[in-house]
């Protein structure tokens, strides 16, 4: 997938930010884009941002896109992409836990010129980790490898209610996750 321009990034995020807040919805950037914050990595056509809200959220949110020029399109009850020409938002209601505390402990930073609520990197790798898709994996390993002091046990205390634990090790290509009760 190829990436955005940093004219197209910064386009993409001031309008998604301005559509959430305008809104009055807490959020959070997770995804490659978060992980580029927190790595070097962001060869990505989308955008993806964790929201604390409801199904009838997401039905406002692709009102008010609408007439701003988006062209939404609903993937679940908990899930609006909002499409503009070759790019894409993807909008995740928040329905776990750990979600609604990405938002909470999110970082305000600046993305491609855009002040935006970032994804600390544990609670990224956390989620990531929950996932456990191959690139996600990888996300997590860039993110550890660029944050030395990065606090794995706090990623593992974030990982229990899932019953999951994370045997970091310094320079892993694809982190190790086992299951609680494990060996």
């Amino acid at each position: 997938m190829s990436g955005y321009t940093v004219v197209e990034l910064r386009q993409l995020l001031a309008e998604a930010q301005a559509l959430l807040t305008n809104a009055g919805l807490r959020h959070a950037l997770i995804g490659g884009v978060a992980v580029s914050c927190h790595g070097q990595r962001a060869r990505t056509r989308d955008i993806h941002i964790l929201v604390a809200g409801s199904p009838e959220s997401l039905d406002l949110l692709a009102t008010m896109a609408t007439t701003v020029g988006w062209r939404p399109e609903r993937i679940g009850a908990w899930h609006l992409r909002l499409w503009r020409e070759r790019q894409y938002a993807d909008l995740v209601l928040a329905e776990v836990e750990l979600q609604a505390e990405t938002i909470d402990h999110a970082e305000i930073l600046d993305v491609a010129g855009v002040r935006v609520p970032v994804a600390t990197p544990e609670y990224l790798s956390a989620l990531k980790l929950v996932a456990r898709r191959p690139r996600d994996l990888r996300d997590v390993a860039e993110i550890s490898e660029n944050i030395p002091d990065l606090d794995v046990a706090r990623v593992n205390r974030l990982l229990e209610p899932f019953g999951l634990r994370w045997q970091h090790e310094p320079g892993e290509i694809v982190p190790t996750i086992v299951e609680l009760g494990e060996g």
